[in-house]
């Protein structure tokens, strides 16, 4: 998805149904005069008299169509959409209207409450009559006539809002509830926040975190986590500490005996094919693999694997490990050390990243003091291998603090992450005098998450035929969403030309800029929208 700003977009709707609701009563002042409450739960009520009787009341729905077309959504003003809310304001002042007779005609028959003229003349007699059956009180202090009406109206849930959905409005409510379970000691709430994030994630989502473990338990990663077509089944190519070379297949998710024999033939090339790579000379196989995936492997995928590895000893291939979802989060707690949220205060800045809708700006602010947090006590401490796995750690939580901007494919939340992650690797590596070989590897990796993620905004954005989010507000969000996308993909196509001194990408950002600029629009220019243009 494309940068957006749901809380401000909230603010506008929370403004534009005041203004509905204030329009209805002045165009029918008697719904104003009606004292009204609201039942937050169920779908009808009943109504208790004083006088022992009790009444059903349903809760009849009540719509209003509003049409606007891309570019209206674009371009409208705060004030041109309320002036087109108005046709639903009429709309609903005259179905609420038609409703409250109804009701109180309906109420007034139940109860023998009417007088009938019977067809004839309306005669003073029949008028005092009808003064006779109406309720009337004396406010005593200025001695004037006090009514009562009441009118009865109903929302499910709490917030209490305006729903835009294949151009209709409809006023609505949800109940948002999030529950999150506790455990007693730090450790069980990361191991269980691993496992959420862990489980949730494809195989793309863990590539960089997993690289990062490699990395933060000593071994030199070679190749990872770009996907290219010669890779020949090996996602991640590695040294160990000891001179092994080990190459890694990662997939997401549970693997049954159906999925296992859909990959059979990148696992043969796994352990068969040759490693063409600089610095491993001459070419040759891997001494250690292993198939890696977030879920786990049901008993008849594992036995497969043990007759694959039964079939390959005698051909002098190394065996296929497994690597399952339950060893990879104590791995990955493991890999954190004491460079874990170690006050309630950290704790709670973490959760509140990694339970974040997602939908919104990245929070870099709080970010930033998050992960600071984490790096501290290590630049305090001075050992060049506690910086590194600090930065390690940090990388980790950063991959961890994203999961909910992945969730929403808000892909420039995500580089913002990543970005920030490596310019705190910088900063640190600058004010420690950290030589370059010990945190390049994690600044990479961190750089990698945000070029990934604009690769990905480029191709949605270029896939579509505009930036737009429908919503009655869009068109005061619109042109920030341009400029905050056309900057990113400005600045995502230069920094590929200096990285792989090439831009594949340059026609792709040039055709979205080209589209958009009309609608760009400067944080410092005023003046109308045409003026702009």
């Amino acid at each position: 998805m494309f940068p957006d700003f749901p809380e401000y977009k909230s603010r506008i709707q929370k403004l534009l149904l005041r203004r509905v609701q204030n329009a209805i009563k002045e165009i029918a002042p008697v719904l104003g005069e009606i004292h009204t409450f609201r039942q937050h739960e169920g779908s009808s009520g009943v109504l208790a008299r004083s006088d022992g009787s009790t009444d059903v009341m349903d809760f009849p729905e009540i719509t209003s169509e509003l049409k606007l077309s891309h570019e209206e959504m674009k371009s409208l003003s705060l004030e041109q959409v309320a002036e087109r809310l108005q046709s639903v304001a009429r709309d609903f002042a005259s179905a609420q209207m038609k409703l409250m007779v109804k009701k109180v005609s309906e109420a007034a028959d139940t109860v023998g409450n009417t007088v009938s003229a019977g067809g004839g003349d309306f005669t003073p007699e029949l008028f005092f009559e009808m003064i006779r059956k109406i309720r009337i009180d004396f406010d005593p202090e200025p001695e004037l006539l006090s009514f009562q009406p009441f009118w009865y109206t109903q929302a499910r849930g709490i917030n209490y809002g305006i729903n835009w959905n294949s151009g209709h409005l409809t006023l609505s409510s949800t109940l948002n509830t999030q529950k999150f379970y506790r455990p007693n000691s730090r450790n069980g709430v990361l191991e269980r926040i691993l496992e959420n994030w862990l489980t949730s994630l494809n195989e793309r989502g863990y590539e960089i975190p997993f690289t990062q473990l490699l990395s933060a338990e000593g071994f030199r990663v070679l190749h990872g986590p770009v996907h290219h077509p010669f890779e020949h089944g090996k996602d991640i190519l590695a040294l160990s500490q000891s001179g092994d070379l080990c190459a890694f297949q990662l997939k997401g998710g549970d693997i049954d005996l159906a999925e296992l024999e859909s990959i059979q033939g990148q696992l043969l090339a796994l352990c068969a094919t040759a490693v063409t790579y600089p610095g491993v000379e001459p070419p040759r196989r891997p001494d250690r693999v292993a198939l890696v995936t977030n879920g786990k492997l049901t008993p008849p995928a594992r036995g497969r694997i043990e007759a694959f590895n039964h079939g390959n000893r005698p051909l002098g291939l190394p065996v296929l490990e497994c690597i399952e979802g339950e060893h990879l989060v104590g791995r990955f707690k493991d890999a954190h050390q004491q460079y874990l949220p170690s006050t309630p205060r950290d704790l709670n800045m973490f959760l509140n990243l990694y339970l974040a809708d997602g939908n919104g700006p990245f929070p870099t602010d709080e970010f930033f003091v998050f992960v600071n947090s984490l790096i501290a006590p290590a630049i305090k401490s001075g050992p060049r291998r506690q910086i590194k796995r600090a930065l390690a750690s940090m990388v980790l939580f950063t991959a961890y603090t994203t999961s909910p901007w992945d969730r929403s494919k808000n892909h420039v939340g995500i580089a913002e992450a990543w970005l920030s992650g490596a310019l705190t690797i910088l900063q640190t590596a600058s004010e420690a005098k950290f030589p370059e070989e010990e945190w390049l590897s994690s600044y990479m990796l961190a750089l990698e998450g945000g070029r990934t993620a604009l690769a990905d905004l480029l191709a949605e954005a270029a896939a579509r035929e505009d930036l737009l989010i429908p919503d009655l507000a869009e068109g005061l969000v619109y042109p920030v969403r341009c400029l905050i996308t056309c900057g990113y993909l400005a600045a995502f196509s230069i920094s590929e030309s200096l990285l792989v001194g090439g831009n594949d990408h340059r026609d792709q950002v040039q055709k979205v800029i080209s589209r958009e600029i009309s609608y760009l629009v400067l944080l410092c220019q005023t003046g109308s929208q045409e003026k702009r243009r």
